[in-house]
């Protein structure tokens, strides 16, 4: 039996032990194999292993995820399959498996204190099997979350610390997960949130009605489940549900969502960005980019057959594709809508990588040019990734090649000479395409703007928001206008707080005199509000109506969720409460320095510098201070509210902290509250050691050894023409 050697070092040519013993571990699993039916007519014996293993034959490590995530429930049978063909192409098959920890099921409880922690551990755990059981090369089974990434961090240091070595450079391939088939409602399910619904607006809650019904409209997800939920703790709150109907209600929609295949859920969240830059780095051949249902036999062999030929050629090491597609990976990014998490995670893989790069090197590469959204992706309108994996099944778009091709007809400059795991360039690649017959891939721009944006201020240095996630309608509705802080220590306090509409509206109307109730309603621009009665003076009753109007416009500030406070959780389930809630949908934004992933709709601004806990401006923010938003310049400023009262926006210099001096007190005992939550998590857990999320959030030991410069003017040279 033939098969390929690798010229460089091999240990197991004369390491007895590991011949031995990983000799018994690839038999295995080629047994497992053939019981499986992944390749019946299989030839393999412990001779032939130990004799490939001997002579240098690509050793082959598919790293697999564990199967209490959903994404990751038939990764062994997978990994089978790809073993056997792996064996067959001439290399030696090995499967590892990760931790892998899931956004999901995590949400709102203290696990998502857990969940970037797990990033940069996972990153570790690659690192260390790899280069303990000497593997060549990678074949990822590619999950969601930020697991792809973790995964790919690891890979880069180490195809960096190889070639240093002067060893082989490290080949990967990815390979992602089948996209999950959203749920839908049985009938009986459907009439009792309909009924709900009714009886709300019967008993003066038209607003529950309108959200029942707007959420029925969506894919069923497990984020919609979260939606529901908020609706119907409200429901409950009014008096127009029981906490056991809520309940059941709550189980049935659970049950609904249910999918027996697993995989990657369908909403254009951190999973199926990462699924789309995986693809935009090259790293994923185009058979397995996009699959309704696991992946087959006669797929593993073509995504394979080409890698095969690729593994120990420099020219397509881990480090050099993600180096060559680099710009075109955040330009996809930008318009396809992808997540938020992403800004973190692409940061994070180019420190990896031995680059010094930061928030302001992604943004630099985003905004070059001016990037069209051409992704019509709406849960409501039944238009989520599903949809788009099936329309590539279907062949009415090729996945990420007519990405390439769409932006590159569009003229926005793509590296299209950048090369793939395919062996071929993205121009090769792109040669021939039929034409587009895409719902949701559109070849002329949906809108000029797109994408994640970069604001900054005069009490921060840096947040995102994902603009993709608001229309044109929402950014004129929200620009330019005063926001009264509503400030919150931590998610749960948020979390509570946002099912009582009177609560908050009662704290924020205590904090705010006359004079700046008036002038929030002049600035905020209520025509109908402000010329219908001029002298207001009576403060109640001008703020009720702002209330009534929608001129009232609130900042949720949720604050000590930072990396090194309390490991940056999402804030998915304060913004769900939000999204769920019509009047606060139209009225509020959330600013935090905790994290946002791809499902937010409306301006949450996230991943705040500096955090909290490390005296950030956000720690001295208290309720009724005043915020000014403004889309144009990107800025997001605290406004003197002495000024303010007479009718003058006076925005502070940077260096002037001028409410630090006032807040000493009460930002040390902030402080003193988060050091109180941070006792909730075992020490080994807490994220002591790392940049800010102005550098992706990764160990100081990565950032110290990241010293390469990134030449924005030199690494596009081969641009589409």
């Amino acid at each position: 039996m033939t098969f390929p050697v690798l010229k460089g070092r091999n240990p197991y040519a004369e390491q007895v032990q590991g011949k031995s013993l990983q000799s018994s571990t690839v038999t295995i699993l080629l047994e497992r194999a053939q019981e499986l039916g992944a390749s019946p007519a299989l030839e393999f014996s412990i001779a032939e292993v130990i004799k490939r293993l001997g002579k240098n034959a690509p050793r082959v490590a598919i790293i697999m995820g564990s199967a209490d995530h959903t994404a990751h429930v038939s990764d062994y049978e997978t990994s089978l399959i790809i073993s056997a063909e792996v064996w067959r192409q001439g290399g030696v098959p090995f499967i590892f498996g990760i931790p892998t920890l899931c956004d999901g099921t995590a949400q709102s409880t203290i696990g998502m204190s857990y969940s970037l922690l797990s990033r940069n551990l996972t990153s570790l755990n690659v690192i260390t099997q790899m280069e303990a059981h000497s593997y060549h090369a990678a074949v990822v089974i590619q999950g969601c979350d930020k697991t792809p990434f973790a995964i790919l961090d690891g890979l880069l240091m180490l195809d960096n610390i190889r070639q240093k070595r002067g060893d082989l450079p490290l080949n990967v391939l990815f390979a992602p997960i089948h996209v999950l088939r959203g749920g839908s409602l049985k009938a009986h399910t459907r009439n009792k949130l309909i009924s709900i619904g009714e009886k709300a607006a019967r008993k003066g809650h038209p607003q529950i009605q309108e959200e029942l019904l707007d959420t029925l409209s969506s894919v069923l997800l497990c984020t919609t489940n979260q939606s529901f939920k908020g609706i119907l703790d409200r429901a409950v709150n009014a008096g127009l549900a029981t906490l056991e109907e809520r309940f059941l209600l709550e189980n049935e929609i659970a049950a609904a969502s249910e999918n027996k295949l697993g995989g990657i859920c369908s909403f254009n969240g951190t999973g199926n960005s990462s699924r789309f830059l995986m693809a935009a780095l090259g790293l994923v051949h185009p058979s397995v980019e996009l699959l309704c249902q696991p992946v087959s036999a006669g797929q593993v062999t073509e995504m394979l057959s080409p890698f095969f030929q690729l593994i120990g050629n420099p020219k397509f090491s881990v480090n050099q594709l993600v180096f060559e597609n680099l710009e075109n990976t955040i330009k996809v990014h930008s318009c396809l809508g992808g997540s938020t998490n992403l800004v973190l995670h692409v940061i994070s893989a180019m420190n990896y990588s031995g680059f010094e790069f930061s928030v302001e090197d992604f943004f630099k590469i985003k905004n070059k040019q001016s990037l069209p959204d051409i992704f019509s992706y709406s849960l409501k309108k039944q238009k989520d990734i599903f949809l788009f994996a099936k329309e590539k099944e279907e062949e009415k778009h090729h996945g990420m090649e007519s990405v390439f091709k769409v932006l590159h007809d569009l003229g926005v400059s793509m590296n299209l000479d950048a090369v793939t795991n395919t062996g071929r360039t993205w121009r090769e690649r792109m040669d021939g395409l039929l034409p587009l017959q895409s719902a949701m891939l559109s070849d002329s721009p949906i809108r000029n703007r797109s994408g994640v944006d970069n604001f900054t201020g005069n009490f921060f240095s840096s947040t995102v928001v994902k603009i993709s996630g608001m229309s044109e309608d929402q950014i004129n509705m929200f620009d330019n206008k005063v926001y009264v802080v509503c400030y919150f220590e931590n998610e749960e306090d948020a979390n509570q707080a946002l099912l009582n509409e009177k609560v908050i509206f009662d704290s924020i109307f205590n904090t705010l005199s006359l004079e700046e109730i008036q002038q929030i309603a002049k600035i905020n621009k209520n025509s109908s509000l402000v010329n219908s009665k001029p002298d207001w003076n009576l403060k109640k009753e001008l703020y009720q109506h702002m209330l009534n109007d929608k001129c009232l416009r609130i900042a949720f500030v949720i604050s000590g969720q930072g990396p090194v406070a309390f490991g940056i959780p999402e804030m998915f389930t304060p913004m769900e409460n939000i999204n769920s809630n019509s009047f606060l949908r139209d009225t509020t934004i959330l600013f935090t320095d905790g994290r946002f992933s791809g499902v937010t709709q409306g301006p949450a601004f996230g991943h705040v510098t500096p955090e909290a806990y490390e005296k950030g401006g956000i720690l001295f923010l208290k309720t009724g201070d005043l915020l000014l938003l403004d889309f144009n310049k990107l800025q997001i400023n605290l406004i003197d509210s002495e000024a303010f009262t007479h009718g003058e926006i006076q925005v502070r210099d940077l260096k002037d902290h001028f409410w630090f001096e006032n807040r000493v007190d009460l930002g040390q005992k902030r402080i003193e509250r988060i050091e109180q939550r941070r006792e909730f998590l075992p020490p080994v857990a807490r994220m002591d050691q790392v940049t800010s999320a102005e550098y992706g959030i990764v160990p100081e030991s990565v950032k110290k050894l990241a010293t390469r410069t990134y030449d924005h003017e030199k690494t596009n040279e081969t641009s589409s023409k």
